[in-house]
């Protein structure tokens, strides 16, 4: 018997059929793959072990990965399940994960609250990139324990971009506090807490944070871009993501044609010629018309001179992983997609071939290790406002305030020198507040769309945050495939 009942559901939908007792299902629960927001409703034999209910659903949710890896299965809590006590107790609401992935909070819709400890809740603002805010996450001692015991320790910000013509992209104070006051530690094993992570040592030491009028950090990621995977050389051969991604669309443009092969083309945005400079070119126009604010004014600058130029590979070096923007990639791929009125099938179905692919080709480890997630706890609130984290690549464009109050557009705010942090999602600063982003999905790949940026606090305001970066492995494991 096939055990799925029904279609694809939204979580939210499965949600209120939860809370409506009339409405909920005798031996049924809903499943979703780790943080997603869609799922299916499957048949549980209460006599059968959860190994069966954990393969059904890998098989239908996540089917191109199902058979290489263990699977588990979490509550909503982001807990996992140990037996059908646990089952039970969740409601019939569940989450797989899959061996090498880290918990992701669903989200569910913007404006969603969940209570993580009392008093203490995480509310969605943004679905993609993955934003939430952080309310009463440290008390007001620990805030000043915080800010005290790294207050003298403070050094200009070091950032990669210090080279010619970027050396004004980090202009912050930090200081990373390595367990020298019980707070450090507090506030460490307050990330892996709010993050559902196995171990605090999943969390680095907090990065204190010093924000003085002006200064600022321009989109940038978090994670690290110099990954090599232990099996590389079995994909000596294999194409970078951007090679791989122009073979597709060329490929769909080819088999599919139709209006958008038509338009593509028209637009000089088909690479089906053969004239890669002719399409790095018009793709690169494209950018530029549409998309500047959402990257840091350095870039633009030297984009539009070489455009004018009418220089070759612009994207190329645009995206290139390791001298490159991180983040543009997905900015590029979108805007074309926009351009030609391509179909989100097409998008989606080039991701899901390259994840197959991978983990075909390389093996474990399934998963990047990486920098997770990070929660950027706010120490304080400056009065004249400003400071905001800023999300220039999100869908959602608006300033969110410390209530979890949306306005709309750009809050009326706006910041010389720095315009992603008037564009997009911008998270206002509170005392005692945080906010949580990831920077992978729930599969485990990088979300290049949580390019974020620190904006500058008005004048005669500091603000001062910390940085708790968590990673999907042991920390220090993890950094060793980036050294070296």
């Amino acid at each position: 018997m096939d055990p799925v009942v029904g279609h694809v559901q939204p979580l939210v939908e499965a949600l209120w059929e939860v809370v409506d007792k009339d409405a909920k299902r005798a031996n049924q629960v809903f499943v979703v793959a780790n943080g997603e927001n869609y799922g299916l409703w499957f048949h549980v034999d209460p006599n059968e072990c959860l190994g069966s209910l954990a393969d059904a659903a890998a098989s239908k949710l996540r089917p191109s990965a199902a058979t290489r890896r263990e699977r588990f299965l979490y509550t909503m809590a982001g807990l996992p399940v140990r037996d059908g006590s646990d089952v039970e107790a969740s409601g019939g609401l569940l989450a797989l994960l899959l061996e090498g992935e880290a918990w992701v909070w669903n989200g569910v819709e913007p404006g969603f609250t969940f209570q993580v400890l009392p008093g203490v809740t995480i509310r969605t603002l943004s679905l993609s990139p993955k934003a939430l805010q952080v309310s009463n996450v440290l008390e007001n001692s620990s805030v000043d324990e915080l800010i005290a015991s790294g207050r003298r320790s403070m050094q200009r910000s070091p950032e990669k971009h210090y080279t010619k013509g970027f050396d004004n992209y980090r202009t912050s104070k930090s200081a990373f506090l390595t367990g020298s006051h019980p707070v450090h530690g507090r506030a460490r094993e307050m990330s892996q807490f709010i993050a559902r992570l196995p171990s605090r040592r999943h969390a680095e030491w907090p990065q204190l944070l010093r924000y003085d009028p002006g200064d600022w950090y321009k989109s940038h990621l978090d994670t690290f871009h110099n990954y090599i995977h232990p099996n590389a050389s079995r994909a000596a051969t294999h194409q970078s993501h951007f090679g791989h991604w122009v073979e597709w669309i060329k490929n769909q443009l080819v088999t599919r044609g139709g209006a958008v092969a038509e338009r593509a083309a028209a637009l000089g945005l088909s690479p089906v010629s053969g004239n890669m400079d002719a399409f790095e070119l018009a793709l690169i126009g494209q950018v530029l018309a549409h998309d500047s604010t959402a990257l840091p004014s350095e870039w633009v600058q030297w984009l539009r001179f070489n455009h004018q130029r009418n220089s070759s590979g612009l994207v190329s070096a645009l995206v290139d992983p390791s001298k490159g923007l991180a983040g543009a990639l997905p900015v590029v791929q979108r805007r074309w997609a926009a351009a030609v009125g391509a179909a989100q099938s097409m998008t989606v179905g080039y991701s899901t071939s390259v994840d197959a692919a991978r983990e075909e080709l390389l093996g474990p480890p399934w998963v990047e290790p990486n920098r997770h997630c990070t929660l950027m706890f706010y120490l304080n609130q400056p009065e004249s406002g400003g400071a905001e984290t800023a999300f220039p690549l999100a869908d959602t464009h608006a300033l969110a305030l410390p209530d979890g109050t949306m306005v709309p557009g750009d809050g009326g705010v706006a910041h010389a020198g720095i315009p992603e942090c008037s564009h997009g999602l911008r998270v206002a600063p509170f005392t005692g507040g945080g906010a949580l982003f990831y920077h992978k999905h729930g599969n485990g790949t990088n979300d290049d769309r949580s390019m974020h940026a620190g904006c500058p606090p008005h004048t005669g305001d500091v603000a001062w945050k910390v940085n708790g970066f968590m990673w999907n492995v042991d920390n220090d494991a993890g950094l060793t495939y980036f050294r070296g």
